[in-house]
């Protein structure tokens, strides 16, 4: 993942993955997701979560990349 930027807070790494997803840069738009996840639990419980599903539906359930991207979101929440 690239280094954040000074001052990168969740709600922007949340725009950040919601920009990338529908541009359909997935990988890149979980991670950015996922960063949002750290920066703030509550983000990553709701709106993170959310758009991370619709990602995995997108992409098939049951890839390999949505067993990552669940597994690590599942690790850093609970």
């Amino acid at each position: 993942a690239d280094p954040l930027p000074p001052g990168t807070d969740g709600a922007s790494c949340l725009e950040k993955g919601r920009v990338l997803a529908s541009r359909g840069a997935y990988e890149p738009a979980l991670e950015a997701l996922l960063e949002a996840a750290e920066h703030d639990r509550a983000l990553g419980r709701g709106p993170v979560r959310e758009l991370m599903l619709k990602v995995f539906a997108v992409i098939g359930p049951q890839s390999d990349t949505s067993n990552l991207y669940r597994r690590k979101l599942q690790a850093l929440l609970y």
